[in-house]
């Protein structure tokens, strides 16, 4: 473009004059190739491009550039419109959405996985980028289908198909998670029925019909069906608010009803209902002979699995269908004994529950009297005689509850229930294999049972199966989450396997508006703090607790280590003397004044003389309570500290080591480590400095070992606290994550 008669002319025109555009020689010339050339041949060198590589790059985007317009130009979306594809994707997508709506509602019904929905939506996705195609070649006419006239511009096929992929890919994005999540809660609570009689006495009736239609569900493995426990506080009446009770229960539906009991005929109404948005799935009323009670309390349970598409194995259908017994004045006595409970017991109220379970007995021995063949009474009865053993220890209770479950074995050999109270009675009698086995049995048809699981959980920590039984316990809190005795066993869990942080977190914020559970609460934290080395905070707790609050020998045993932790002398000596004399033995090792506890704290205050006598009065107690009783770990043990209070070395240190022969960790985790604990004592109270130790080292590290509380503030290991090994068994086990 520069021009000139000479070649100075030419470098002067190069150097001092602006070229011509370049529409002089190319008329239709784009204006941003003339920017470019522009550029290109700017004056000022810091105009200019400053490189090749920078020039080749502006003329790569604009010919990307003028490539789009000319696409754009070249008709694409009128050839769309013409070749009709955009009616193609249209009833493609109504079609699909069809499919998936279809597929939805059918498939669970079908009992089909929910890994085959979405196969199905991922082969539409695909298929939609083929329909694109499919509806740009192709065309439907009058004719048949024929091949769309017209040019195929590569272009136009690459960017058509790209569309469908990326409409697919988020169609996929967007639909996939969805479909992956799309599954039916199946998680229930059946709620105590409305007993509409005139008569009261037929309110345990209309409990039986309640709790066998739970009883029933809960044999369904693919069902989550809260326990009876828990339900049974959720009493019907117009102040009931099933959303709220059912996020207590952890559910999404719940089961309301009524019965009404007149002149031979039984009427029953029950609903379904989606607590999550208030929803009636379903309803039903029967009217029928009384006769025919067993048949409605299946058809129900039957009806209610079905609105849940619930899968039933042909061993859990029959399972439903199944009459417990012939006898209906036997079921009623059953199911009068099975509202019974504890009674007042509330947790160690024993005056209350005795009469609880003098009643309860009554029932069910009359029960299996009018029908011998009535199995779930006999085992109901071995679950009384087990209960009555774990709070009194009368060994009398545990041999008829053996010959109770041996009845309902011969009788019916394939029930889970017979299976279950087999188990426990294995249990209690600490055989812990036998009891293992047949609760293997048992849960195979009782997937919902938390007694069953439950059980699983206390015979897993017995055999050193610690985290199975915390999953076993979680996992029955889950089916039964009002059931005090179940988080009282999940409390002491955590605390036992130092997981401090994870009872916080799970009970920061439990409450309940009965006040003697609400103590329980206050004491259970107290524990808490005292393992994990903050006593003030748990004197704090107990002070909010009142004295006269004595239900079982645990509160006075918190109580005394409190004081003990905190070396207030004057307080300890307050508790044992307040300590009631039935648990005095058990807390105290001894009566007051003359208890291992007294010489304990006379010890301490370095009064020797006394601590000396009450050692020693405490010593002649231990004899005289087992006289000819065979001798077991706990009078071992209690021996061994009294002997070693009174220096008799040998004498106690032989007694400490039988009673870890009694209760060796290898045949009981949960009790061994207390008794391995006990004898580091008295080896530490008898002057075996690295015999302690060794026993520290080792029983420290596992779970139901001491806690970092006890050897931080207990003064009963003052002697080794000068010992950097023992120092160092403490730092060890310092809580990582406890809380003030």
């Amino acid at each position: 473009p520069f021009t000139g008669d000479t070649p100075r002319e030419v470098m002067t025109s190069i150097l001092e004059k602006e070229p011509p555009p370049l529409t002089r020689y190319i008329a239709h010339a784009p204006a941003e190739l003339q920017q470019v050339i522009s550029k290109a041949l700017r004056k000022e060198r810091s105009q200019r491009y400053h490189s090749a590589h920078e020039l080749l790059e502006a003329l790569k985007d604009l010919r990307r550039k003028l490539e789009f317009e000319s696409f754009v130009k070249s008709g694409f979306f009128e050839e769309v419109k013409r070749r009709k594809v955009y009616r193609v994707a249209a009833a493609y997508i109504i079609a699909a959405a069809g499919i998936i709506q279809l597929a939805s509602a059918a498939f669970p019904a079908w009992d089909l996985p929910n890994s085959a929905l979405r196969l199905v939506v991922v082969l539409l996705l695909i298929g939609f980028p083929l329909a694109l195609i499919l509806g740009w070649v192709f065309d439907i006419t009058s004719h048949g289908i024929r091949v769309t006239p017209g040019t195929h511009r590569r272009l136009n096929a690459i960017v058509l198909v790209a569309a469908g992929v990326i409409i697919s890919s988020a169609a996929g994005f967007l639909l996939l998670p969805r479909v992956s999540a799309h599954k039916i809660d199946k998680s229930i609570a059946v709620l105590p029925f409305e007993n509409l009689s005139k008569d009261e006495e037929n309110a345990f009736f209309a409990g039986g019909v309640q709790d066998e239609i739970l009883t029933d569900l809960a044999k369904i493995a693919d069902l989550k069906v809260i326990s009876r426990t828990s339900v049974m506080q959720y009493k019907s009446g117009p102040e009931r608010n099933l959303r709220e009770i059912a996020k207590a229960l952890g559910v999404s539906h719940v089961v309301e009803g009524s019965v009404q009991r007149a002149e031979g005929r039984i009427r029953v109404s029950v609903q379904l209902i989606d607590a999550r948005t208030d929803t009636h799935l379903w309803a039903e009323h029967y009217d029928r002979d009384f006769a025919d009670v067993f048949a409605i309390q299946s058809e129900i349970a039957q009806q209610i699995a079905d609105q849940l598409r619930a899968k039933l194995s042909p061993t859990e259908r029959a399972s439903i269908a199944e009459q417990p017994t012939a006898d209906l004045i036997a079921y009623a006595l059953y199911s009068e004994a099975r509202a019974l409970g504890w009674g007042k017991l509330g947790w160690g109220n024993w005056d209350g529950a005795e009469k609880t379970f003098a009643r309860k007995l009554e029932l069910l021995k009359e029960a299996t009297q009018r029908d011998p063949n009535f199995a779930l009474a006999h085992c109901a009865l071995a679950q009384t005689q087990d209960d009555l053993y774990e709070q009194t220890g009368d060994r009398r209770h545990l041999e008829l509850a053996k010959n109770a479950v041996d009845a309902a074995l011969r009788l019916r050999p394939d029930l889970g229930e017979t299976h279950l109270e087999l188990a426990r009675y294995y249990f209690y009698a600490r055989e812990f294999d036998r009891a293992h086995d047949e609760l293997a049995i048992a849960r195979r048809t009782l997937p919902n049972d938390s007694q069953a699981i439950f059980m699983a959980a206390r015979i897993d920590r017995r055999q050193n199966r610690w985290d199975d039984s915390l999953a076993n316990l979680l996992k029955a809190s889950e089916l039964d989450p009002r059931n005090t005795e179940i988080n009282y066993h999940l409390k002491r869990q955590y605390r036992q396997m130092h997981l401090y942080g994870e009872f916080e977190q799970r009970f920061a914020h439990e409450s309940d508006p009965d006040p003697a559970q609400s103590f329980w609460i206050k004491l259970e934290r107290a524990e808490l703090k005292l393992d994990e080395g903050v006593p003030v905070a748990a004197q704090a707790l107990l002070a909010q607790v009142p004295l006269n609050f004595s239900p079982t020998m645990e509160v006075w045993d918190i109580r005394f280590m409190t004081a003990l932790y905190l070396r207030d002398y004057d307080a300890a000596n307050r508790v044992v003397g307040a300590t009631p004399a039935k648990f005095a033995d058990d807390v105290l090792g001894g009566q007051p004044p003359e208890s291992w506890a007294d010489g304990l704290i006379a010890r301490l205050r370095g009064d020797k003389q006394k601590a000396q006598a009450m050692f020693a009065a405490a010593r002649k107690r231990v004899d005289a309570t087992w006289g000819d009783k065979n001798k077991n770990e706990e009078y071992f043990a209690l021996a061994a500290r009294c002997d070693a209070g009174l220096g008799r070395k040998n004498e106690a240190i032989a007694e400490a080591r039988r009673a870890v022969d009694f209760i060796p960790i290898a045949k009981d985790s949960w009790l061994g480590p207390g008794f391995v604990t006990n004898l580091a004592l008295v080896y530490a109270w008898t002057g075996e400095r690295d015999l302690t130790i060794e026993q520290l080292q080792i029983v420290a590290k596992i779970p139901a070992g001491p806690s970092y509380g006890d050897l931080r503030f207990n003064p009963c290991w003052d002697s080794l606290r000068s010992d950097p090994r023992f120092e160092k068994i403490i730092a060890d086990l310092a809580p990582k994550d406890a809380k003030p």
